[in-house]
C-alpha cells in the first residue's frame, strides 16, 4: 500500500465512510456503471463514492487483461457482483452497462426559467449535469439574479452556500418543511427563501422525471 492511500484510508476511517456506506439503501433503478482502466482510476474519487450514493451502483470494472481486473475487485473489495472484463470491448457488451455518451452536447445541459410570471421571482436557475460516471449523477445549481425589470444583477449563488454544502442537505430539508415539520422550516437556512427553494425542488424533480431516475 503506498503512502497516499494510507492517508486516504486514515481519513475514511476517521469520518466513518465505511460506516455510511453499509448504511446506505441504493433506490429502485439506479445508474448501472463500469470502471475502464480501473489500474489507473483513483478509487477514492470513484469506488467510494458510488459506494455511498443511492442513485448508482458499479456493475464491472475492466483492465487490459481479466486478471488485473479481478485484482482491482479484490483490493478494493468491490464485492461479487461486480464483474471483471478484460477489455472495453467486453465491458460494452454486458448488458448491464449504461454507456455514458462522449459528447458534450449529450452529457450537459442547462435549464433556465424566468420565473417573472406572473409576477417578479428574481431567480433563474440552471441545472448542470457533470460527467461523474453518468450523465445524470451528479448536478449543481446556479441561481442567477434580476431586477424587477429583469436585468441581470450579476449576482450568483449556489447551493454551496446553504450550511452543509450538499445538493442532498438542500433536498432534504425542503421536502422536511413540506412534509410539515416545523422544526426544519424554522431552522431553514438556504441561498434562498422557502418558496423560492421549492420552485428549484420542482425543476429537480422535473429533470430526474424526464431522465427516468427517482426523484431525490
Amino acid at each position: 500500500m503506498t503512502l497516499p492511500e494510507l492517508v486516504l484510508r486514515f481519513h475514511n476511517w476517521r469520518h466513518g465512510v465505511a460506516k455510511h456506506q453499509a448504511t446506505v439503501r441504493k433506490t429502485d433503478r439506479p445508474l448501472r456503471a463500469g470502471a475502464l482502466s480501473a489500474a489507473s482510476i483513483n478509487w477514492m474519487a470513484l469506488f467510494d463514492p458510488v459506494a455511498s450514493h443511492p442513485d448508482i451502483v458499479l456493475h464491472a470494472v475492466a483492465a487490459r487483461s481479466l486478471t488485473r481486473a479481478q485484482a482491482q475487485i479484490d483490493q478494493y473489495r468491490l464485492g461479487p457482483d461486480v464483474l471483471a472484463c478484460g477489455s472495453y470491448e467486453a465491458m460494452r457488451a454486458k448488458l448491464s452497462i449504461q454507456p455514458s455518451p462522449t459528447s458534450a452536447r449529450a452529457v450537459e445541459c442547462s435549464l433556465r426559467c424566468d420565473r417573472r410570471q406572473p409576477k417578479p421571482w428574481g431567480v433563474v436557475p440552471k441545472i448542470r449535469f457533470d460527467t461523474f460516471v453518468g450523465a445524470h449523477v451528479g448536478h449543481s445549481i446556479v441561481v442567477r439574479r434580476k431586477d424587477e425589470q429583469g436585468r441581470w444583477t450579476g449576482q450568483e449563488e449556489t447551493v454551496r452556500r446553504y450550511e452543509g454544502g450538499e445538493l442532498e442537505a438542500f433536498v432534504r430539508v425542503v421536502r422536511a418543511a413540506d412534509a410539515g415539520d416545523r422544526e426544519a422550516a424554522e431552522r431553514f437556512r438556504p441561498w434562498c427563501g422557502l418558496e423560492e427553494s421549492r420552485a428549484v425542488i420542482a425543476v429537480v424533480d422535473a429533470i430526474y422525471d424526464k431522465a427516468g431516475l427517482p426523484r431525490r
